[in-house]
């Protein structure tokens, strides 16, 4: 069990970073520090003409009588303003009951606030506001999370060239006291003059856990990540490279030292920025590879997943669509594999309607 959990955690990640990479190959970086919707930005970006209501329903394929049939699962609406993000969404589940509402508030271009509300979870959510800079940079991210009673905080400060260092606070026991900036060659490095202290605490009574120092080359791409926690302790030491287009090619988690890779990353692309081919080095479980297959709409076609050479089943999709005049996706059949045989998993079908 403990393997299955491992592998299964294993192919959430590397899927995860599959489509971060897939889905805005021009940025070139591995954060971005001026989110426009932290959380539903993907779907913005597919988001093609002035959409101004999203209604979908999605379906699992279920075996009955040895007969596949569509079964709904959720549906769900999704409300957008003139800027093309969304103001609203409500989720309900298979009997038509509402699930989940968030709702998002703007300043100009920039998400201001945003709440997402589980209903069947004794009526708590998640409350998430942004502040920014007269500039539009990001300052500060502020969290709280009823379910649990948790509160984060991150604050963003920018050198000259606007690359980012970040703060990130919570119930922790230290504070950071000033940042240097020092320049390494083509890259600027941010180093921290730390000064440990107790119990200091920032306006909001929360603690600083993680201190993060980011390193970018000349074209903002950012190549080295480092952090330190609780007693200075070492936590993340992570570094990239990128081609002449900008693209992600290769992604490492090193140890302290920064010289011995644990983890390694490696990506290709086809000729307009998308993802085909992303193998992940690990040494406790081995190589895991996976390909993909896009169709004119820039969409993944199928997505195929290896464990050490060989075609892991539960890794593997397939995908096909329809799309409206505008390009919107108005159905998604997702097929899976089992046994070596493509099998219907998952159907989503939507209607738009435009403004204008």
């Amino acid at each position: 069990m403990k393997s299955l959990l491992c592998l299964t955690f294993l192919l959430c990640t590397i899927n995860s970073s599959f489509a971060q990479i897939s889905s805005n190959p021009a940025m070139g970086k591995m954060c971005n520090e001026v989110m426009p919707n932290d959380d539903q930005s993907e779907l913005e970006n597919s988001i093609k003409g002035r959409v101004k209501t999203m209604r979908y329903k999605e379906y699992d394929s279920t075996l009955v009588k040895k007969a596949m049939r569509k079964v709904l699962s959720g549906s769900g609406t999704w409300q957008f303003d003139v800027m093309g993000h969304i103001t609203s969404g409500r989720q309900f589940d298979a009997k038509g009951t509402l699930a989940y509402s968030m709702d998002f508030k703007y300043e100009g271009k920039n998400l201001a606030a945003s709440h997402i509300h589980d209903v069947k979870a004794f009526a708590k959510g998640v409350s998430h506001t942004i502040k920014y800079y007269a500039n539009g940079r990001k300052f500060e991210d502020y969290v709280v999370d009823s379910f649990d009673g948790d509160v984060t905080r991150q604050v963003y400060q920018y050198d000259d060239n606007g690359f980012v260092v970040t703060k990130t606070y919570s119930n922790g026991q230290r504070e950071l006291r000033h940042v240097d900036q020092v320049a390494e060659g083509d890259s600027v490095k941010s180093l921290a003059n730390v000064h440990w202290s107790f119990p200091d605490v920032d306006e909001n009574h929360l603690h600083l856990t993680e201190i993060a120092v980011d390193v970018y080359d000349n074209h903002h791409n950012h190549t080295e990540s480092l952090a330190w926690g609780p007693d200075s302790v070492h936590t993340k030491h992570y570094k990239a490279a990128y081609d002449a287009a900008r693209n992600n090619t290769v992604q490492e988690v090193c140890n302290d030292t920064g010289t011995t890779p644990l983890e390694k990353t490696v990506m290709k692309y086809d000729a307009n920025g998308l993802c085909t081919k992303l193998i992940h080095y690990n040494r406790k479980v081995g190589n895991h590879l996976l390909t993909a297959k896009y169709d004119d709409h820039f969409n993944r076609l199928e997505q195929r997943y290896f464990i050490n050479g060989k075609l892991n089943d539960r890794g593997t999709s397939f995908h096909a669509y329809e799309y409206d005049i505008k390009g919107n996706i108005t159905k998604r059949t997702t097929y899976t594999l089992t046994h070596c045989s493509k099998v219907p998993r998952i159907m989503f079908e939507a209607v738009y309607e435009y403004d204008g």
